[in-house]
């Protein structure tokens, strides 16, 4: 009886096994997809990991990427509605909410809706569960929206408090100094912006990513601010950095090309 026992059991797990293993297969597959930027592929993807998805969180995990994929592509009204679907949910874990209240954020961020944007992210940030880097995320995000609306003291009083968020790496936070120091760039207080940058230049742990855009900030605000013989300098070193992007690198060359004779 105990070996028919188990028999019946292992027939009835059998097939819920195979769909959790179909799931995961496709689930991480359409993720694979929308992080290579290839949607239409994820699209279809996550698609077929929708139908392998009996449990809740597996079908909220796929709205989630789903509403990430649209928010990325521009599709603003998919990727909320996305996000919406996993919000009115009851039963999930509270990581996966706050991570959709923090898209649902940016949706409305993008749509220049900054009141409603911060109330979003302010709700993820008191619900917990999200990562250092995702909370830092929403920091920006919330610094962003006082910079559109020119509240530049709000602003980098937001930066500010998100660099004191716990599990932050060392890089992670001086990057932050590069937007910081845009916001100063904004006023036309170019030696407050290019102190924000040589900070992160002159740092010991800084990433080279980090670096290259430090470098091309720095040499931005001196071309922006009139001084020609300083911004070729800055462009020149930044063309000698491997972690520079293309369009860092383009924008160093024409430069060069128009003024550099």
């Amino acid at each position: 009886m105990a070996r028919w026992g188990a028999f019946l059991l292992a027939f009835v797990l059998a097939p819920a096994a195979a769909r959790a293993d179909e799931f995961k297969a496709t689930y991480t597959y359409a993720e694979s997809q929308r992080m290579a930027g290839a949607f239409d592929a994820a699209r279809g993807a996550y698609a077929t990991a929708l139908t392998h998805a009996k449990r809740p969180w597996q079908k909220s995990a796929v709205s989630l990427g789903l509403g990430d994929l649209e928010l990325a592509a521009g599709n603003l009204g998919e990727a909320r509605t996305h996000y919406k679907r996993i919000v009115s949910a009851s039963e999930l874990a509270v990581w996966r909410a706050a991570a959709a209240r923090l898209g649902l954020g940016e949706v409305l961020l993008r749509e220049q809706k900054f009141d409603d944007a911060r109330r979003e992210f302010g709700i993820a940030l008191e619900m917990g569960g999200i990562t250092p880097i995702r909370r830092l995320a929403a920091h920006r995000a919330i610094a962003r929206s006082r910079t559109a609306q020119k509240h530049f003291d709000k602003a980098r009083a937001r930066y500010e408090l998100g660099m004191k968020e716990k599990g932050l790496s060392a890089d992670q936070r001086l990057a932050v100094w590069n937007e910081i120091g845009r916001t100063w760039d904004d006023q036309k207080k170019r030696k407050q912006a290019r102190a924000c940058y040589e900070r992160v230049l002159g740092a010991k742990k800084t990433s080279a990513k980090s670096r290259a855009s430090a470098q091309y900030l720095l040499a931005r605000s001196y071309r922006l601010d009139g001084k020609r013989k300083h911004a070729l300098v800055a462009y020149r070193k930044l063309l000698t950095m491997k972690a520079a992007t293309a369009e860092q690198k383009k924008a160093a060359e024409a430069w060069i090309a128009k003024y550099g004779g």
